[in-house]
């Protein structure tokens, strides 16, 4: 199962609100523009913002805080996490693996 690296933008843009959730409306725009009108696309709200699901699947997410939620591949997110801003997602103080 993929590991979920987080990578915060550098910038703090504007906020679109569902509902409680509040979450970076361009960079939520930016996805879009990325994964295209994919046919098992699905947007939901989730772990704080907004997540984009392929065949019901979290793929990426734009957070309230300011960046991305990235499900990658556990064999690259050693690499991805040492050698760009990623980190790891930490939920409730533990990193969360996939």
């Amino acid at each position: 199962m993929p590991h979920m690296v987080w990578h915060r933008t550098e910038a703090r843009r504007a906020r679109h609100t569902i509902g409680a959730m509040a979450y970076d409306q361009e960079l939520a725009e930016r996805i879009r523009q990325v994964i295209g009108n994919y046919p098992e696309l699905t947007e939901k709200k989730m772990f704080g913002g907004l997540a984009f699901l392929v065949r019901g699947n979290m793929a990426i997410a734009a957070s309230s805080e300011g960046g991305a939620m990235v499900r990658v591949d556990p064999a690259q997110s050693d690499i991805l996490v040492a050698t760009t801003k990623a980190t790891l997602v930490n939920m409730r103080g533990r990193d969360m693996p996939g």
